[in-house]
C-alpha cells in the first residue's frame, strides 16, 4: 500500500521523525527520498530538522567520545 502511495510514505516518515526521534537518514529511507530531499520536505512543512547536538552538554559529550575513540586508535 505504501509503495503505491508515495505521499503517504512521506507523511508517515515525517510523523515518525517528529514522534519517535527517527533520524533524518532513516526518515528519508522510509519516505523513499534522499537525505537532502527529506530535509527540504521537513522545512516545507515547518518542521525544523534536528542536525547535530541540541545542547552544549551533548556537543561536549560527542567531542569527548571522539577524543576517546581517536586516542585508542593505532
Amino acid at each position: 500500500m505504501l509503495r503505491a502511495r508515495p505521499e503517504l510514505r512521506i507523511q508517515l516518515a515525517i510523523h515518525r521523525y517528529q514522534t519517535e526521534k527517527l533520524s533524518l537518514a532513516k526518515a528519508a529511507s522510509l519516505a523513499g527520498v534522499s537525505w537532502a530531499q527529506m530535509k527540504d520536505m521537513l522545512l516545507e512543512r515547518g518542521v525544523q530538522p534536528r542536525l547535530g547536538p541540541e545542547t552544549l552538554e551533548e556537543a561536549e559529550q560527542e567531542a569527548q567520545s571522539l577524543r576517546n575513540y581517536f586516542q585508542t586508535q593505532p
